[in-house]
Order: C-alpha cells, then sequence, then structure tokens
C-alpha cells in the first residue's frame, strides 16, 4: 500500500493530521531529522499557535535553528575513486552498532536499473569491494550476450 503524501510537507517537516473519527485530534507540522541512530522531533501544534501557517512558520524557523546545531549527514561515499556504480554505506543497527556496506548498481536491461548490497565482514573492505565488482561484471556480461548494447 504506498504511502500517503501531505502535500502541506517540506523538507524535515511532516504535516501531522489525524483523522476526523480519532478519538483525539491532531493538527500540526513536526520537525523531523534523523542522524544515524538519533533522531530529533518537534511537533508544533496549530492550535498551540494561532493557526495552520503560524505553526508551519513556527516549525521552519526552529528547522533551520536544529539544522544548524545537529550533525551534518554522512551521505554516501564512493567505495573508492575507480569504483563508479558503487557506494560505501553504514548501516546503524537497533543496539547502536553499525554495520558497513558496498552498495552496487547496474543496469541488467535499458531502463532497468539493479541493486545489492555487500556487507563488509571484519573490516574486510576489499574483499567487499571485489565481490561487488565481480556480481556487477557478471550482470553486464549477461547483458552483452543478449545484445544489449547500450550499456
Amino acid at each position: 500500500m504506498a504511502q500517503y503524501h501531505n502535500p502541506d510537507s517540506e523538507l524535515h517537516i511532516k504535516r501531522i493530521d489525524t483523522k476526523p473519527r480519532a478519538r483525539r485530534q491532531t493538527h500540526g507540522f513536526q520537525v523531523h531529522f534523523k542522524r544515524g541512530a538519533d533522531t530529533w522531533t518537534k511537533l508544533f501544534s496549530d492550535s498551540k499557535h494561532r493557526d495552520k501557517e503560524d505553526a508551519r512558520q513556527a516549525a521552519r524557523d526552529f528547522r533551520d535553528y536544529l539544522e544548524k546545531k545537529i550533525p551534518k549527514p554522512l551521505g554516501a561515499m564512493p567505495a573508492r575513486p575507480d569504483a563508479v556504480g558503487y557506494v560505501f554505506r553504514d548501516r546503524p543497527n537497533k543496539d547502536g552498532s553499525i554495520t558497513r556496506y558496498i552498495s552496487a548498481t547496474v543496469r541488467d536491461r535499458v531502463g532497468h536499473a539493479v541493486n545489492r548490497q555487500f556487507r563488509v565482514i571484519d573490516d574486510n573492505l576489499d574483499a567487499a569491494i571485489q565481490e561487488a565488482l565481480d556480481w556487477r561484471a557478471d550482470i553486464l556480461k549477461k547483458r552483452l550476450k543478449k545484445g544489449d548494447a547500450d550499456v
């Protein structure tokens, strides 16, 4: 089931509107940031800020303030300079530890990309990169055998 996107939502600001039949009604804007295992949220209620537009402006002001205070997002880093189609990722686990992956992407046919992640085991980044390289090369060989030259 597809998730409904509220058109009032913005980057790091979610519009919260409970359904009319809910026992308690909540209407407002929630500022939401996630950095690794840490989450920052704050709700700006329409009723506490006079109206919807005042709540939206308060949420925007708080978002801008908070964005300067919290750590910058890590983002995706290339696995190595010559590794086109590969990305190094850290994923936080529920227990707070970090699992590292090499994420590889390749087009197995025109207009269709496939992605696979290879776990970095015992900090052996080279082995994970080689596994990703081999997988990607295998997909490209199969594609060339089919005669799909637009790689």
